[in-house]
């Protein structure tokens, strides 16, 4: 069971990257948008 877990972490840590990968621009603004607030 923990190797099943770690196989799922590690392909959601690929989605995550692509999802960033695919507006990252974007999300870095709010970022620091919300950071400077």
């Amino acid at each position: 069971m923990s190797a099943r877990r770690g196989g799922r972490a590690r392909r959601d840590s690929g989605s995550f990257r692509r999802r960033l990968a695919n507006r990252p621009k974007p999300v870095y603004k709010f970022n620091l948008s919300s950071l400077n607030d």
